[in-house]
């Protein structure tokens, strides 16, 4: 997602002032606290990681969710995803399948996370019959159009926010860690805030290279799943033009018995040579006992 889209060339500087002043003002920018200087045992990188495992808890997960997009001119578009990922030996692989609309029925998104290196991302693109990988800037283009980007969807944080500073601050009276990513792309900088006792990210909030906030991520209705929290809800919002995607996931699994041969090589090209379903249905995954059940937090 381009920092342009955001702010037109053509946008009056009274217009662009405005903006700014409002969001400094506005209720959901971060505001640090008195404890802000407090700086927090654990280094940048090492909150990345319990975030990362937070996300992605136990060695498997399978997962489907609808994603609704609210446009400025007040439109809603839905689409439907499949989501797998796994883990082991610390590296975790993401797929991700569209199910619906029918003109995006069928793309395929991978991405492969390894310790300290970026992100690997691969996408098949059926209607032009196109493997395309997903690498620099690219990487923050929005996803199906919706207000998430492809980076947003891996659910592990890309190498670049593991340094910058860390602190902690209060928001509503809660205490959260506070990671502050260096520039990278065109963000000035990344601020990313987490829960310190479930390690989950509670916010997520970007800044374009004239400071403004343009655009965050929030993470709410947290379950338990198998005993384990997580968020339920994922909303983008673009800060300057009101429009915004909620993802809701319908069902998760954990631990599940996801066949070994689906991330042995890449997903995405054995596609190109099988045209078979990446991510088995729901009602062919095995999944222990009662986990797929969603049920609120404690």
């Amino acid at each position: 997602m381009s920092a342009h889209r955001h702010a037109p060339h053509g946008t009056p500087t009274a217009l662009l002032a405005a903006l700014t002043l409002a969001l400094v003002a506005a209720p959901g920018a971060p505001r640090t606290s008195a404890a802000a200087g407090e700086t927090s045992a654990r280094s940048a990188a090492e909150w990345i990681d319990r975030m990362d495992a937070a996300l992605l808890p136990g060695t498997s997960m399978v997962a489907r969710a609808r994603i609704e997009t609210h446009g400025e001119t007040g439109g809603v578009t839905a689409d439907v995803i499949d989501l797998a990922r796994t883990s082991a030996d610390g590296e975790s692989r993401t797929l991700i399948e569209v199910e619906a609309p029918q003109e995006g029925e069928g793309l395929a998104y991978e991405i492969v996370a390894r310790p300290g290196r970026p992100l690997e991302r691969w996408a098949w693109l059926p209607s032009v019959r196109r493997l395309r990988r997903i690498v620099g800037v690219r990487r923050t283009d929005p996803f199906l159009g919706t207000e998430f980007s492809y980076e947003d969807l891996a659910l592990a944080a890309p190498v670049e926010r593991r340094a910058g500073a860390v602190r902690w601050v209060d928001e509503h009276g809660e205490r959260l860690v506070e990671l502050e990513s260096p520039p990278y792309h065109y963000y000035e900088r990344v601020v990313t805030r987490i829960d310190p006792d479930t390690a989950l990210p509670r916010s997520v909030y970007f800044y374009d290279r004239a400071g403004r906030l343009f655009r965050e991520e929030t993470f709410d209705d947290v379950r338990r799943i198998d005993g384990r929290p997580y968020p339920g809800r994922i909303t983008a919002l673009d800060r300057l033009t009101g429009s915004r995607s909620v993802l809701v996931f319908e069902s998760i699994h954990f631990d599940v018995a996801i066949p070994p041969e689906r991330f042995a090589e890449s997903a995405v090209r054995r596609r190109l040579r099988s045209g078979s379903e990446l991510i088995p249905d729901e009602a062919a995954v095995e999944a222990p006992d009662a986990a797929a059940k969603m049920s609120p937090s404690d």
